[in-house]
């Protein structure tokens, strides 16, 4: 379990900007930015989820790839079908799952 906030600092020249996840995000850095890409329960910066997905699986499970893996994903009672379709084809398309299941949170809880 780790914390969906992530810390970004700008590149120079043309680097990209660095992102950091997990416990490293609490780090001070100069020119650190701490944005967090959910709102009220709803995805609002997808790069950023896949971003925190991928340091998931692979630096944390320590899995090259879910092709052996189903997916089981929780989301609000009211996510919107443009977020449950958009998580759907990052499942299946970026991360390959053989399976893909979205489930309601308050169904999870009960």
């Amino acid at each position: 379990m780790f914390p969906t906030s992530y810390a970004s600092v700008a590149g120079s020249g043309d680097d990209g900007p660095s992102y950091y996840h997990g416990a490293s995000v609490n780090l001070w850095r100069p020119n650190g930015v701490i944005s967090n890409p959910i709102s009220d329960g709803l995805i609002t910066d997808w790069d950023a989820i896949e971003r925190t997905v991928d340091h998931a699986f692979s630096d944390r499970m320590r899995l090259s790839s879910l092709e052996d893996h189903p997916l089981l994903v929780t989301e609000p009672s009211w996510n919107t079908n443009t977020n449950r379709e958009k998580m759907c084809e990052i499942a299946f398309e970026k991360w390959t799952a053989p399976a893909y299941y979205a489930v309601d949170r308050s169904v999870m809880s009960s």
